[in-house]
């Protein structure tokens, strides 16, 4: 079944003058409204035509003479010819613009492709800056490492050193001792025997100098550590800023290794001292106890 119209000419004319009755203009919205629907163009072309004939001393349009067609139609060609040279004008100068900004903007990616090309070496530099400086650190990191680990060597080399000159120093303590044994024999002894001890107090002496000197290198030894160790300590600190220091290191720790050397020798003098030593106080043993025997 075909659908009604709702807006027809006499239905908006009739809504029209109610509104009016109302006191109200009628606009599209209100006449819709007091048609309850319909198309708003259609609508509005029927409020148009009626607002049209509603308003007083409208005259009727007539047609329009040819001539005035024909001067209209020229003028609105001139128009146009203007109006498509302006166009065609602005699209030029538009056209000539985006040319413009198009090589402007091309001349600026260049330049930024080849700052960023700049950039990225850059970046490459540093970066291989920064992995030479970690090097550098780390290799400066290894030395330092390497010298405390020969330090801590010679470190336990000075303990055992100081533990057999310990066990020096017992061992002429007891040739004391023994010395003075035979000294208290020798004394009730017969005047030979006394000579005899005579000279084992000599040698006694003798080995009592040896000792005090040993002692007295010792002394210059454990003060020489010290100072070796306040260095190395130093050189610990300076090792993980500066490469160098750490070569400074290896120089002191070659310095170091003579003293070690110089500190075997004297450790060596000592204990020939004391085993000459024992050896007279042997010979002197046997030459006392000969004449007793007698």
């Amino acid at each position: 079944m075909p659908k009604k119209q709702i807006a027809t000419q006499e239905a908006v004319a009739t809504a029209v003058e109610k509104l009016a009755a109302e006191g109200l203009e009628p606009t599209l919205e209100r006449v819709r409204a007091k048609l309850g629907g319909g198309s708003y163009t259609t609508i509005n072309r029927a409020l148009a035509e009626i607002m049209q004939a509603r308003q007083p001393g409208a005259a009727k349009v007539t047609e329009i003479p040819a001539d005035l067609i024909e001067i209209g139609q020229k003028a609105v060609a001139a128009v146009y010819t203007a109006v498509q040279r302006q166009a065609m004008a602005t699209i030029e100068s538009i056209e000539a613009d985006t040319r413009r900004q198009i090589e402007g903007a091309q001349a600026a990616r260049a330049e930024a492709s080849l700052e960023i090309e700049r950039l990225e070496r850059e970046l490459e530099s540093a970066a291989e800056d920064l992995e030479q400086a970690r090097q550098s650190a780390q290799e400066a990191t290894n030395r330092a490492e390497r010298a405390e680990a020969r330090c801590e060597a010679q470190q336990s080399e000075v303990a055992r050193l100081s533990r057999d000159l310990a066990s020096a120093r017992v061992d002429v303590e007891t040739a004391r001792a023994s010395a003075r044994e035979t000294e208290q024999h020798a004394r009730k002894a017969e005047q030979d025997a006394r000579r005899e001890a005579e000279i084992v107090q000599r040698a006694l002496t003798k080995a009592e100098a040896g000792l005090d000197a040993a002692q007295e290198r010792h002394q210059r030894n454990a003060e020489t550590i010290a100072g070796l160790q306040t260095e190395l300590e130093e050189i610990r600190r300076a090792a993980t800023s500066n490469v160098l220091r750490a070569e400074r290191a290896d120089a002191a720790l070659a310095v170091h290794g003579d003293a070690m050397k110089a500190l075997r020798l004297e450790l060596t003098q000592v204990r020939e001292d004391e085993r000459q030593a024992r050896v007279e106080a042997a010979e002197l043993r046997g030459q006392i106890r000969t004449p007793r025997a007698d």
